[in-house]
């Protein structure tokens, strides 16, 4: 039988699969009407209705009856069947996709992927037509959006039962990206992904649904969202039959039911770019998302007469629901681009507008839908277009961003983009995943000189913090010189091989190069931090604060806020010290209001209470420092400086011991052993000796 494709655009094929042509488009049309669902009469005045309303008539029935010609041309003459007034589709003239989904629903047939059995809209192309076809195609798209996700979250339960978790996440995606607000599918995800093990994962689709359902409804998850998140982040109901009669329960259902900072000065030609929402629901989605939007900041902000905000201040703002005129007045600029971003296969939409907050006009707004390979021209149509728009308001404005995209491989700076967000995660799992990403963006793209200066600066982080060998080590240089030699200029390569040179505990390469990075990067909050670093490790805490100081001013983010503080604790300088803590504090609790289950901003908020001198507070957010960080040396190794500087002695000596135990590098050893000013009242302690000692031996 000839075959007719109506999911994702219209195609008509013999049994060989040659195409049949069926040239007007409102044959095209009648044939798809007929066809979903078949064998349904319909009388020749309700077509004619249908497809010429704007006709005569007389001339309505003639367009019909030379579509109906058209049709027994491409399909035969008896592939219609005509009663008095009445036309329809012999049964059999012709099989088509919406007759298999149907009879795969009706036999429970478990399948693999949405592609399989829909892979685009039913006739997507056809959604400006006359308003009574519009009408039928949006009520029909309905009812196959409800068939498609029933077969698909069927068919997950299925895998599910099967215990295969793999097959059953990638089909609630699925299912995710037909009804992205269906908070049942987000949980049924978050427990798929707790049963597996990736509770990193399961945090992560929870922050999708939030910010999703905070940029589209302006509300918050269900308390039942919220306490599942709670229960996997703290490592409640791990018993494993336990969590699979949950996650059964779950599947089940789903299928069934298928304080205020005093408001900054505002600058004239001032911006804040905020992180694009997410509106696929999918939380495999957020890092290229957030990449991208990170990469549009960067190409603003090399225009010398804008003053952007940078990208850790606008992030604290994610999900948050609050207004442009309210985010605004707290980061004092004049402007705030918001927007969102839905990739779905090969394609990608991003919906933007530009606002000017004190007059709360909307300056400029556009909608995007692009193939991803067209991915770095539609960043710098965006960039380029958000400055025509601010140059007629900015007289000054005349430069054009500069842009950097990376790689001309579309699918290679995915994975560079999904590496990067992994890299500035604490826990040693997620640098694990940011060498993978990196690496495979370079077997994509063999000259990508910034993934391999990504990889480099992971592999020495790595390398730091927990015990590596000398020849995992080793590969950070290599690395940084495959990066220098495709881009001489690459900052980035720079600020990697000085944070290779504070693992081999030599101070003076490192701020050789890191000095370099700043020189080709003055924006580069990683450059100017491993600046710092240089001077924090062998004790100089005046000049690592200096460098420090300038990370914080371009980067609020954990890892430089929780340096600052630091090296604020080894100089005298009360003033400055309880300045900053407050300013961190203010920034952590933000963080952790987006995301509950951020271990980093927990421990930072301990760090800035113990430095505010408010002890009740700080061990409040130790404990739950704790309960979130108990696995990882670097986690642990942080939660005992807190705990230190606190003065919780016994506290802070028996996390460092689980620290010893998970492992850490040689040259973090000798960092903790001497020079670390958040340790220094546990040095005082004649056990820290023994510790230390007894790990030597």
């Amino acid at each position: 039988m000839p075959k007719l494709q109506v999911f994702g655009g219209f195609e008509l094929h013999d049994p060989a699969g040659t195409v049949i042509p069926l040239t007007t488009r409102k044959g095209r049309q009648l044939l798809a009407y007929l066809a979903v669902p078949g064998g349904i009469s319909h009388s020749r005045e309700h077509l004619a209705t249908l497809l010429w309303a704007d006709r005569q008539d007389e001339q309505a029935r003639g367009s019909l009856r030379t579509a109906l010609s058209g049709i027994r041309r491409a399909l035969g003459d008896d592939a219609l069947i005509v009663e008095n007034d009445a036309v329809r589709l012999t049964p059999g003239a012709v099989v088509s996709d919406y007759d298999a989904l149907k009879a795969i629903s009706e036999n429970q047939q478990p399948v693999d992927a949405l592609e399989d059995i829909c892979p685009g809209p039913l006739l997507d192309g056809f959604e400006h037509d006359d308003d009574a076809f519009g009408d039928w195609l949006r009520a029909t798209r309905n009812d196959v959006l409800q068939l498609a996700q029933q077969v698909i979250e069927t068919s997950a339960a299925h895998h599910q039962k099967t215990d295969n978790p793999a097959a059953a996440i990638r089909l609630m995606r699925d299912s995710l990206s037909l009804e992205p607000l269906r908070e049942a599918t987000h949980r049924a995800i978050m427990l798929l992904y707790a049963q597996t093990g990736e509770r990193a994962m399961a945090l992560a689709q929870f922050r999708a649904c939030k910010q999703l359902l905070m940029h589209e409804l302006g509300a918050e998850p269900d308390p039942e969202t919220a306490a599942l998140a709670d229960r996997i982040a703290l490592r409640e109901n791990t018993n494993a039959d336990e969590m699979k009669q949950q996650l059964s329960t779950a599947m089940a259902g789903v299928a069934a039911a298928a304080p205020a900072a005093s408001a900054p000065t505002v600058r004239d030609g001032s911006i804040a770019v905020l992180p694009f929402a997410n509106t696929s629901g999918d939380a495999e989605q957020a890092d290229i998302i957030d990449g991208i939007t990170e990469d549009i900041l960067t190409d603003l902000a090399s225009i010398q007469e804008l003053s952007v905000t940078a990208n850790s201040a606008s992030q604290i703002y994610s999900g948050t629901g609050q207004s442009a005129q309210q985010i605004a007045s707290e980061l004092g600029v004049r402007y705030v681009l918001e927007g969102s971003m839905r990739k779905a296969g090969d394609t990608v939409r991003i919906s933007a507008r530009l606002i000017e907050a004190q007059a709360n006009l909307q300056v400029w707004a556009q909608r995007y839908d692009r193939q991803v390979d067209d991915i770095f021209e539609l960043q710098t149509e965006i960039s380029r277009a958000i400055v025509t728009a601010l140059r007629a308001n900015l007289a000054t404005l005349t430069t054009v961003p500069k842009t950097n995209h990376h790689s001309h491989n579309a699918e290679a700076y995915q994975y560079f983009l999904r590496g990067r967000s992994l890299s500035r995660q604490f826990a040693l799992g997620a640098l694990q995943a940011a060498r993978l990403m990196f690496d495979q963006a370079i077997k994509l793209d063999p000259e990508y000189a910034a993934a391999y200066a990504g990889l480099a600066m992971v592999d020495a982080t790595i390398a730091f913090h927990y015990p590596q060998d000398e020849g995992e080590a080793n590969t950070v240089l290599e690395n940084c010189e495959t990066s220098l030699k495709i881009n001489p200029g690459l900052a980035d390569a720079y600020a990697a091989r000085g944070q290779y040179y504070i693992t081999l505990a030599d101070p003076d390469e490192c701020i050789k190069n890191a000095s370099r990075a700043v020189e080709l990067n003055p924006s580069s909050a990683e450059a100017h931090s491993i600046l710092g670093f240089a001077y924090l490790q062998p004790g100089d805490y005046e000049a690592a604060f200096r460098h420090l100081k300038n990370a914080y001013a371009l980067d609020q983010g954990v890892w430089i806020s929780m340096m600052l503080l630091t090296s604020l604790n080894g100089v005298d300088r009360p003033d400055e010290q309880r300045h900053y803590a407050g300013q961190v504090l203010e920034d952590m609790r933000k963080r952790v209001e987006i995301n509950p289950h951020d271990a980093g901003a927990t421990f930072m908020i301990a760090s800035a209470y113990a430095d505010l001198g408010d002890a009740d507070q700080a061990r409040h957010w130790i404990a739950i420092s704790t309960a979130f960080a108990t696995d990882d040396a670097r986690l642990t190794y942080n939660i005992a400086c807190a705990q230190s500087r606190l003065g919780l002695i016994d506290e802070a000596l028996n996390m460092l011991a689980q620290t010893i135990e998970l492992g850490i590098s040689d040259s973090k050893r000798v960092y903790l052993l001497s020079a670390d000013p958040d340790l220094k009242l546990v040095r005082q302690d004649p056990r820290f000796a023994e510790l230390i000692a007894a790990t030597i031996s």
